[in-house]
């Protein structure tokens, strides 16, 4: 498909692009980051020894366990994807700016800020803003969703 043809895509579905998602609500739990850290092989004690003074940090890849609801967030979305079975998690990247500790509440907030079609595939990019209990922000996550043929 041209470029031509992505930005014809782009206007069938603007009034999807810039549209805030319902976000969600995740409590860091000292037990998921240390299940975590496990799975993965960490032994950094910052992330698991809870005898440090000042306590324990997430690892910034712990952003994976609760920046995924952002992306099941587009369920929310109606008119968008009819059939979740066809959507692909095709992309992420992560900004970090406050450290995720245990006992944080991480409120999102997620905006669409792309969609279009290219390949026979439609294309979404979200954008998920994480905030902890102090309304500082934690985490962005950016995730692309390609949704396969049948499925939009």
């Amino acid at each position: 498909m041209a470029d031509d043809e992505v930005e014809k895509s782009r206007e069938k579905y603007k009034e999807f692009i810039g549209m805030k998602v319902k976000g969600g609500r995740y409590k860091v739990m000292q037990k998921k980051i240390t299940a975590y850290c496990e799975a993965v092989g960490h032994t950094d004690p910052k992330y698991v020894d809870e005898s440090i003074e000042g306590g324990t940090v997430a690892p910034p890849e712990f952003a994976a366990v609760y920046a995924i609801s952002g992306l099941t967030s587009l369920a929310s979305v109606k008119g968008l994807i009819k059939n979740f079975n066809k959507l692909l998690h095709t992309g992420q990247k992560y900004e970090y700016y406050e450290p995720v500790r245990p006992g944080d509440i991480l409120t999102s907030g997620s905006e669409i800020i792309d969609v279009y079609e290219k390949n026979k595939m439609l294309w979404i990019v979200l954008r998920c803003t994480f905030n902890n209990q102090d309304e500082k922000k934690a985490t962005v996550a950016e995730f692309t969703a390609g949704i396969r043929a049948g499925g939009f």
